[in-house]
């Protein structure tokens, strides 16, 4: 597998604002509870934190439980906060930057376009050379919201009293409602940067995704297609993609 990686361990900086899923997101790459790594190894939560774990380079196969091969090492490193009020937060995330491969901005549908998303985002693009992922995480927040007013308005519509259930509406498709929830706020964001449009579109993906609770949510809605749009398993393949085409 590209000999390891040309034999460095890649590192990918996970960095966003609080509550947005940062730490969902590093026990989901790592397979680690966080606040269990804390304690072990009395970890200040105004310090970044970092584990060693190792990904599948590939569709496993028969032949991969004969070699053994453990698969990709990578470095996942998750940065406080960056509204952190004692205001190490740049210089930790610059710190990382400065040995990153890959980073990972954990933002929402309502901080996308806060001031500190947009400079975040602008001063990684700035001083770094790296592919970044944009997460835009607690969609299906969102999704129930539009869909309980699509419901309301259908009932109110037909003479029918309105429910407060998030049974899902005949009419109501979940890949097309997410599409017309994200595609404002990114070009909004995008606007905002101050890079050149070509460096945006060359170096970050937006990703809309469920970092917590998608099974429940999809047991409600059960819409076939909606998983591949929105799961957590799209992380992995998107860092397994990069890290490769950023050796080649």
């Amino acid at each position: 597998m590209r000999q390891i990686l040309a034999r460095q361990t890649p590192k990918v900086i996970i960095t966003g604002q609080s509550q947005t899923g940062k730490s969902t997101l590093f026990q989901y790459l790592t397979k680690r509870n966080v606040e269990q790594l804390r304690s072990n190894t009395n970890f200040n939560t105004r310090m970044a934190l970092q584990c060693l774990v190792f990904i599948e380079s590939h569709e496993k196969s028969s032949n991969d439980r004969i070699t053994g091969d453990p698969g990709m090492p990578i470095n996942i490193i998750d940065n406080p906060g960056y509204d952190d009020a004692t205001g190490q937060t740049n210089t930790l995330l610059n710190l990382s930057l400065e040995a990153a491969n890959l980073v990972i901005l954990v933002t929402t549908l309502e901080d996308i376009n806060q001031v500190g998303t947009i400079y975040q985002l602008d001063n990684i693009l700035h001083n770094t050379h790296v592919n970044v992922l944009v997460l835009i995480n607690k969609v299906d927040l969102r999704l129930k919201e539009a869909s309980r007013k699509k419901k309301s308005y259908n009932n109110n519509d037909s003479d029918e009293d309105a429910t407060s259930s998030d049974e899902s509406n005949d009419d109501f498709s979940l890949c097309e409602t997410l599409d017309e929830l994200h595609k404002r706020p990114i070009n909004e964001l995008k606007e905002k940067l101050k890079v050149n449009s070509s460096v945006i579109e060359e170096r970050v993906t937006f990703q809309p995704v469920i970092l917590k609770g998608f099974n429940e949510f999809i047991k409600t809605f059960k819409e076939p297609n909606f998983r591949n749009e929105v799961h957590k398993s799209n992380i992995n393949k998107w860092i397994k993609q990069n890290l490769l085409n950023h050796i080649d």
